[in-house]
């Protein structure tokens, strides 16, 4: 697989509104990607603000729709302080993989944490974060636990503490490939070593997020998993669920599979059983989006998949429970 990786540095991101020369935290800032959802962006704003602000740690706003005078930037000027956000935009349309790029080059400081203009962070999570960066120096993504909730409102659920105590742990490659347990709300992304491996590609959307853990992983970098809540993750049926996404999204996560477990050289045995499970998460995913079983078939002739001899097949079957049970997410212990 190659890397197609565009930074878009021909594309210029204005600072419309804010301080860029005022105090911010030293270790982290809190960036917010966003695309005409000021009436989603409003509640995420209103989870972050106060806690930015008692701990002087900035907040930036990277906007990917270039119109002036827009229904964002109105928000932004009425309700936020210039000592407390930057607000950028891009003077043109980069994508949404290109605006997490541009949101890690315009970053100030050493950790980014990232947050969708859709999403919300619980209260007193700020310090926590904190506490995790200075506890995990060396890891370049720390991920933590999430609810989901629908709806365009606030998050109207359960207030759920903060557990300061949850358990930790350093994420392997086999364990990625078996599937993507890194969320992306409250997302902590040390930002040089994002970039110096290329930053996020878009040749892989939608699974732009994916293949940027697994060439972390098969680089060495450390990928760290919290089991604290962070925040919520607003839920919509929308473009990953249609059809030619979801096709797309389930091809690329087989190919990324394929492709890293045999840059690992992981046994065949393992490789087989990664491309199994990939084909029943599809199976799955395409009947909830309607797809019907012929259309799933068709798809899955595209593949060249690993055919393993007799005497491994026979073997496979008493492995399979192993083989499941090695690359299980296990909690035993934290990690730095």
């Amino acid at each position: 697989m190659k890397n197609n990786i565009r930074i878009y540095d021909n594309v210029a991101s204005e600072l419309l509104w804010g301080n860029a020369d005022a105090l911010h935290e030293s270790e982290l800032s809190v960036v917010i990607p966003t695309y005409k959802r000021a009436n989603l962006l409003r509640h995420t704003l209103e989870s972050v603000l106060q806690q930015a602000r008692a701990l002087k740690i900035r907040v930036l706003i990277v906007d990917n729709n270039p119109e002036r005078d827009d229904e964002t930037e109105r928000l932004v000027k009425e309700t936020c302080g210039r000592d407390d956000v930057c607000y950028y935009k891009n003077k043109e349309n980069i994508g949404p993989c290109g605006n997490w790029n541009r949101m890690l080059e315009l970053c100030p400081t050493r950790w980014c944490m990232m947050l969708h203009d859709d999403d919300v962070l619980f209260p007193d999570r700020m310090s926590f974060l904190l506490d995790m960066v200075r506890e995990h120096p060396t890891a370049a993504v720390i991920s933590f636990a999430k609810v989901d909730f629908r709806g365009e409102g606030g998050y109207d659920g359960e207030e759920i503490p903060l557990a300061r105590t949850a358990k930790s742990m350093r994420l392997e490659l086999g364990q990625c490939l078996a599937s993507n347990p890194v969320h992306v709300v409250g997302l902590l992304l040390r930002r040089d070593v994002i970039l110096s491996h290329g930053g996020f590609d878009n040749s892989y959307y939608p699974s732009i997020d994916y293949e940027c853990w697994l060439r972390l992983l098969i680089a060495g970098e450390a990928v760290v998993l919290s089991q604290a809540i962070i925040g919520a993750y607003r839920w919509f049926d929308n473009d990953t669920l249609r059809p030619e996404t979801v096709k797309n999204m389930h091809k690329i996560d087989l190919l990324l599979r394929q492709h890293y477990a045999n840059q690992a050289r992981m046994h065949p045995m393992m490789q087989y059983y990664l491309e199994r499970k990939s084909l029943r998460h599809a199976k799955k995913a395409f009947a909830k989006a309607g797809i019907g079983r012929n259309e799933y078939v068709a798809w899955q002739k595209q593949f060249v998949l690993l055919k393993l001899p007799w005497y491994l097949r026979v073997k496979f079957l008493w492995a399979s429970f192993s083989i499941r049970k090695l690359l299980k997410i296990r909690w035993e212990c934290n990690q730095n």
